[in-house]
């Protein structure tokens, strides 16, 4: 699920960066402007970059915004906040929703996508030309449950599954027994 939701973000991620970056231009023009000291924090552009990242992901340390341009930088802090606070982190957590549900509704049929794989996995071990060489045989194949008495952990569950394998394997043998 996590590889999904990774694979699902990779536009989500550009985006993210492009609104990063021209909040940050933004920021570092109005800090090309100041001349008041200390200087504002998007003076070079990594800083301005660093600011419109830290802002975004909710740090407002605002105790450098006294310049000329205050108020400029108040409405692009406001739009900076609004927009990546409020809205792509939003957006991340509605992708996020969407994969899962995604994945649940896929996951029975990638179980049984590896149940055919180990199927196919034990027919290419299991040589039947050679166990069954000069007799005539017929395959049959049909689907067996282990019924679920273990509760909900993990060992009444593997202890279900071994009596459930120990239980059919006999019924093989014995049905082999017939046939000789």
């Amino acid at each position: 699920m996590i590889i999904e939701i990774i694979s699902d973000m990779r536009y989500f991620v550009v985006v993210l960066m492009l609104a990063v970056l021209a909040f940050g231009n933004s920021f570092y023009i109005l800090g090309r402007n100041d001349t008041n000291s200390p200087p504002f924090s998007g003076a070079t552009f990594p800083l301005a970059f660093i600011m419109s990242w830290r802002m975004g992901t909710g740090d407002f340390d605002t105790t450098t915004f006294g310049t000329r341009d205050e108020v400029l930088i108040w409405i692009l802090w406001f739009l900076n906040t609004l927009i990546i606070n409020i809205i792509f982190f939003n957006l991340v957590i509605a992708l996020m929703g969407d994969t899962f549900e995604w994945v649940q509704e896929t996951a029975e049929a990638a179980m049984l996508r590896e149940i055919a794989s180990l199927m196919l996995e034990n027919e290419f071990l299991f040589n039947r030309h050679w166990v069954f060489k000069g007799m005539k045989y017929i395959l049959v194949i049909k689907t067996e449950t282990a019924e679920t008495s273990g509760g909900g952990n993990w060992e009444g569950k593997l202890n279900t599954l071994k009596w459930s394998l120990e239980e059919s394997s006999e019924n093989h043998i014995e049905h082999l027994k017939k046939l000789n």
